[in-house]
């Protein structure tokens, strides 16, 4: 019994370390490639900044292989900063000590609704283990889904539980809509396609814009808005997905677009690529509303540490809760963009324990 014991607790020691061995590989690659797309831009790293961000990564992240992270975002923003997170530092080290099973709960899509009490949600219907259900978890049969959904609106978009980065996103009209194969799809939650506020159709009127609002819970237990930006489709987009998206930063306090969006690999562009927007001096309409409407949400759901949400603000100007993304919520972006965004929470001491 010993001896099986033992062999179970070696083979799952050897499987997390070759799982993390993996994920800091794919994380270097990624690295790289943005490494070297944005010396393109500001040149190569200059030596003193290198030292600054092996030293930190060494000396207070306690691992050197957290220092390429930290070399992107040196690179990005001109100059070294104290503080900062590393997006490979954050998955291992803080994700599982402030995120954990609570936080995995919001690639269940269905339950957004049940677990944040408020008018925000665009949700219509969902699909689980092979039955339909209305909102109030009613089982429906599917002609009465389909009665029901065409009755509500002209399009929906239907996402599958774990969707991600624009993967397992579907966009269909009500008037040709087949359940029968989105069901075929897997399990998932089907939502009204949002009519975006007027602001965001000068971009696209196609895909729907994404505002990214990442709020925390602070060691004395309030909410706090740390970092938002703007998430952009491209023309031939139907929705926002992490392979075409323009991204830029939002002024945390006025909701001005900073004068510089980036582009997937990092690179900078001033301008919306198909209708050459300028970014400079806009504003997003009723941002203070969105900001409380999400820090209020994050109340909720205290045990999750940080939250990002994905919402936008629709025609009469309202937010509108897309999802929720409480395992995994990508922090490089606001880090380079505005960071040090994560300072007075204690994550850079979260691989001592």
């Amino acid at each position: 019994m010993l001896q099986s014991e033992y062999l179970k607790n070696f083979i799952k020691t050897n499987s997390q370390r070759l799982l993390l061995w993996r994920y800091h590989q794919n994380q270097n690659s990624f690295v790289r490639k943005r490494i070297k797309a944005v010396t393109t831009e500001t040149g190569p790293l200059s030596s003193s900044n290198k030292r600054l961000c092996d030293t930190y990564a060494l000396e207070v992240l306690g691992w050197k292989g957290y220092a390429p992270w930290l070399y992107l975002y040196t690179l990005r923003s001109g100059l070294f900063k104290e503080g900062w997170i590393p997006e490979n530092y954050f998955g291992p080290n803080v994700i599982p000590k402030i995120q954990g099973n609570y936080g995995k709960t919001s690639n269940l899509r269905s339950l957004t609704h049940k677990l944040f009490k408020g008018d925000v949600h665009p949700d219509l219907a969902y699909f689980s283990n092979g039955n339909w259900y209305s909102m109030d978890h009613s089982p429906l049969p599917e002609a009465e889904i389909q009665v029901m959904l065409k009755a509500a609106t002209d399009k929906i978009v239907y996402k599958l539980d774990g969707s991600y980065q624009g993967q397992g996103i579907f966009v269909c009209p009500t008037d040709t809509l087949s359940l029968g194969a989105l069901a075929q799809k897997g399990n998932g939650l089907v939502q009204r396609f949002i009519e975006q506020h007027d602001f965001f159709d000068q971009f696209s009127s196609v895909s729907t814009a994404c505002i990214r609002l990442t709020t925390v819970i602070t060691p004395n237990g309030q909410t706090e808005l740390r970092g938002a930006f703007l998430r952009l489709g491209q023309a031939n987009d139907t929705h926002v997905q992490y392979h075409s998206e323009i991204a830029i930063a939002i002024d945390l306090a006025s909701g001005a677009l900073h004068a510089t969006g980036y582009h997937p690999n990092w690179t900078s562009c001033t301008h919306h690529p198909d209708h050459h927007i300028a970014f400079k001096g806009l504003v997003i309409p009723n941002f203070k509303e969105a900001v409380a409407d999400t820090l209020s949400l994050h109340q909720q759901m205290p045990m999750v540490g940080v939250i990002g949400w994905d919402l936008i603000i629709d025609k009469e100007g309202k937010t509108v809760l897309m999802e929720w993304n409480g395992y995994g919520s990508d922090v490089a972006f606001s880090e380079v963009t505005q960071g040090p965004c994560f300072t007075g929470l204690g994550w850079e001491h979260f691989h001592k324990s």
